[in-house]
């Protein structure tokens, strides 16, 4: 399946508002339909992932590839390191928030 440019992602989303889906049984089936008849070729489990880092990043664009350790600044790694330290339960996701690194997640691990 081919990868969905800005303006599909842009699309699919505003579909989603404008349909009203949130907490309809079968949402991603119906957006799935909605965006076919619009021209977007995509799977029920690629809009559930679209979605899901839409409600949690509000950002359709590629969030940054895991392998950017040398972009991690040494001030956010000691920052990381206090937090897990105080807190050995948090996730990655966890920290992100708590921290608010711009990186994604899977570089965090």
């Amino acid at each position: 399946m081919p990868r969905l440019s800005i303006h599909q992602r842009e699309r699919i989303v505003n579909l989603y508002s404008q349909l009203n889906l949130e907490n309809v049984k079968g949402r991603w089936n119906r957006l799935r339909e909605a965006a076919e008849n619009e021209g977007i070729i995509i799977g029920v489990k690629g809009i559930r992932k679209l979605m899901n880092k839409w409600f949690e990043t509000k950002t359709l664009r590629d969030l940054p590839k895991a392998n950017v350790l040398a972009k991690i600044s040494i001030t956010d790694l000691k920052r990381i390191d206090r937090a897990v330290y105080r807190d050995r339960s948090l996730t990655s996701r966890k920290l992100k928030n708590l921290l608010n690194l711009e990186m994604s997640h899977r570089s965090i691990r």
